[in-house]
């Protein structure tokens, strides 16, 4: 989780293992957005996730999110090909996905 004074204002999770992948997921409460709590928690787990000998880290977001784009970006990742669709509050959401490869 990630908190500020106390509070909890978003967490990190991981989705989905294999091969040496992580994909990781996050959300961040609204009252708390465009502070940069995102940002520094994902590149935070991008460097521990690489210390604990993951190769490759992936976050995928709704590609109409500009801001959750920009907090993958910040963090070092780089668009990917890979694409989906996700249900999200009645509809058929066009996802898109970045990801990370440790140096080492």
């Amino acid at each position: 989780g990630m908190e500020t004074g106390g509070k909890l204002v978003g967490f990190l999770n991981d989705v989905e293992i294999e091969n040496g992948s992580i994909e990781l997921g996050y959300v961040v409460h609204p009252d708390h957005w465009g502070r940069g709590y995102a940002t520094a928690a994902l590149k935070l787990a991008i460097e521990e996730l690489f210390r604990l000998g993951y190769r490759q880290v992936f976050c995928g977001a709704f590609e109409e999110n500009p801001a959750s784009l920009r907090v993958m970006e910040k963090a070092g990742m780089q668009k990917t090909n890979m694409k989906s669709s996700v249900h999200y509050r009645g509809e058929n959401l066009p996802c898109v996905y970045y990801s990370v490869k440790s140096k080492i």
